[in-house]
């Protein structure tokens, strides 16, 4: 496995999801809208990283990594709307930018190991 996809990985698993209020259904949080996206592209982002680990990527996985490279910049744009306290928006956004590196990195080696 790629070294640095391997640390990019661990770090990622390891760091709080910053997603309480959607999964504790708080609906009147500012950022309930956002954290239930985020939520699902966290779980997204999972599947890929644990197949690509497994060396068996299924379905088209181009098109949903682009599609949710499109959710994590919709998501740092909405992040600016909120009106929130810097603590809480520092939290959210921090882990979209890892979140942002990681697939960045999951597209590189999916694009590295895919067939010529």
């Amino acid at each position: 496995m790629d070294r640095e996809l391997f640390e990019l990985w661990r770090g990622w698993r390891k760091t709080p999801k910053p997603t309480h209020n959607f999964l504790s259904g708080s609906r009147s949080s500012p950022t309930y809208d956002l954290e239930c996206e985020l939520d699902h592209t966290i779980g997204w982002i999972a599947v890929l990283g644990e197949e690509l680990i497994e060396r068996r990527v299924r379905g088209d996985a181009w098109s949903r990594i682009v599609d949710e490279q499109v959710s994590l910049e919709n998501q740092l744009i909405v992040l600016d709307r909120i009106s929130l306290i810097d603590e809480q928006q520092e939290r959210l956004r921090s882990y979209i930018l890892q979140t942002q590196s990681l697939l960045e990195k999951l597209a590189r080696v999916l694009n590295r190991e895919r067939p010529t």
